[in-house]
Order: structure tokens, then sequence, then C-alpha cells
């Protein structure tokens, strides 16, 4: 399934899933070697009317037998093939991290194809991408270099998946991919977006400084908003009330 579309929140426990058309669709693009579970809970916290659709990148989830891709062109023309169908309301993209660069080279292929911009482009914990990457690259390290770089950094991979051989073979081979993504990525300057873009990002990041993000606002004809809010790189997963209020303003309903 290219991309997975989950069921919008009730009004009520016990109640029915709302069967009224959405007004709204979220595309959301996850941080390095996340998948479909980094969003799971976040349909309850989202207006009822936004439809949250998170499309499955090769490597994880329904894709998991697939290699990983370390192109980003490729990973972008392979999403654009899978969102044609899902371009019939309007939508807003976001994205974590990787999933931030994902969600803005996204934008300009879908729009170079010639469809509709996103109403909005929200891109968190990630530096412009006019800026080279700004600390040292790990991506290319051996294998037991490259996993203790990672967990030296972010501390984020699941103790069940370091004591699992075969697990651990496989995340690495796709957290490779992602982190060369993230560490190798091209800029290339382009016509600026036409929609809104907002940039968040923790108050305590140390991978991203407020530096780092300054340059997303060359990169919209639109208004370009700067957030800060409590917590360092991951604060999606610590602290998600002040994300949520702001997607709901930016998604055109406050919670």
């Amino acid at each position: 399934m290219p991309v997975r579309v989950l069921p919008r929140r009730t009004s009520a426990p016990g109640s029915a899933a709302d069967d009224t058309p959405a007004r709204l669709r979220l595309f959301c693009l996850p941080h390095a070697g996340g998948g479909l579970g980094t969003f799971r809970g976040w349909v309850d916290l989202l207006p009822g009317d936004v439809e949250l659709a998170v499309p499955c990148l090769p490597g994880r989830d329904a894709r998991a037998a697939e290699p990983p891709l370390a192109c980003m062109a490729g990973l972008v023309g392979r999403l654009a093939d899978d969102l044609e169908d899902g371009l019939d309301k309007p939508y807003a993209l976001f994205g974590h991290s990787l999933g931030a660069l994902v969600a803005f080279d996204l934008a300009h292929e879908v729009t170079r194809r010639g469809g509709p911009p996103p109403t909005a482009l929200v891109v968190s914990g990630q530096r412009a991408p006019s800026v080279p990457y700004p600390h040292k690259p790990v991506f290319r390290l051996d294998d037991d270099a490259f996993i203790d770089a990672v967990q030296a950094r972010h501390d984020a991979i699941p103790a069940a998946i370091l004591a699992h051989g075969e697990m651990l073979t496989h995340y690495r081979r796709l957290l490779r991919a992602d982190f060369t993504l993230v560490e190798d990525y091209g800029y290339t300057r382009r016509a600026r977006l036409p929609c809104p873009i907002v940039c968040i990002r923790g108050e305590d990041d140390k991978f991203v400084t407020a530096e780092h993000a300054v340059g997303w606002r060359e990169e919209t004809l639109s208004d370009c908003e700067f957030v800060t809010v409590p917590g360092g790189h991951f604060y999606p997963r610590d602290l998600q009330g002040p994300l949520f209020r702001i997607l709901s303003r930016v998604l055109g309903q406050e919670p």
C-alpha cells in the first residue's frame, strides 16, 4: 500500500467514524528510521476534518522487503507517483528531520509535474535545505562505528533491535540510507514554492539551531513562520501539545 490513510477520529468514545468527506489531507513524512508507527497516535490530536495519510517509504512497513533508497531524487520520484491519486483534495505536507527534506523536495516534484501545490509545508527539526550538513557525517562509517555514532547522537535505536542480529542488520541498512539522504543532501536552487512554510524546532535541539533554520524563508513566495517549542530534536515524541496546536492553526482549524 503506497499511502496509508488512517481513519479519522470520532467525535465521542464509542461513536462511529465520521463518514463526511475530509476537508484536507495531511501527508506526513517520518524521521530517519521512522515509519507509519511514528504517526499512529496523531489521529486523535488533529482536527476531525483533517485526514492523516502516511506514504510508505521503501525499506519499512508494507515495503520492508524493498531496499531503502539513499538517492533523494529516486525516493521523491517514487513518492510523487504514489501521491498522484491522493491529490484530489487540498493537502498539506509535514516532515520531521529527514522527513522535512523529503517533504520539501516532494512539494517541488509534485508542482513540477503540474500538480497542485500544498496549502502549507510544515518542516520540523531540520536545517534549511540550502545549508550544508553542519556536523561530521557518519553515513560512510563501518557498521559498528555507524551504529555507535547514531546511538551517541540520538540514543533512539530500541534495545530489542540492538539485541537481535537480523533485525539490527535490516535496521542498520535502513538507517544508513536515511542518514545518507540527510547528510549528503544535494541542494538545487529552484523557483520558490507558492505555499507558506512553517518551520518548527525544539529549543534544546543540538543538531538544528535557529541559524541553521533561518534559510527556509528563502524557499517560499508566501509567508515563512518560525516557531520554537520546548524540547530537543525529538520533541514530537515527548511534548505533543504545542505541535498539534500549531498544526491545527496551520491547517485552518483551531483545536
